[in-house]
């Protein structure tokens, strides 16, 4: 499969957060998976249906980015089919990010990818 993506991506997690209107995801926490300048992917909790526009959090070391995401993608994980206990694999696509905060994500994406 061709790969699609033309930002440098980096997998690498990170902990944030997502909110729909003013219900925050669970534990106001989610772990992203990996993150570039045009989008996130994460495991949510919560089942998300493709075109949903997220508020999210992300936490870059010491630094955090604020920014809007559109759900471009979502994956069923099952964990125990048994329990029925299952997690949604999200790609995000960022829909605002400021030039300060992809910047931000720039310089962290570069720098963890160095070493």
């Amino acid at each position: 499969m061709e790969e699609r993506r033309r930002a440098l991506r980096l997998q690498y997690i990170l902990d944030g957060a997502f909110s729909k209107g003013n219900i925050w995801s669970r534990n106001k926490s989610l772990i992203i998976k990996d993150i570039s300048t045009k989008g996130i992917s994460f495991i949510s909790h919560s089942s998300l249906s493709k075109g949903e526009v997220l508020d999210l959090e992300i936490k870059l070391d010491t630094l955090t980015v604020h920014c809007n995401g559109e759900v471009v993608r979502v994956n069923v994980i099952a964990l125990d089919r048994l329990k029925k206990q299952i997690r949604f694999e999200v790609g995000i696509k960022f829909l605002d990010l400021s030039k300060e905060d992809t910047k931000k994500i720039d310089c962290f994406v570069k720098n963890k990818t160095k070493g």
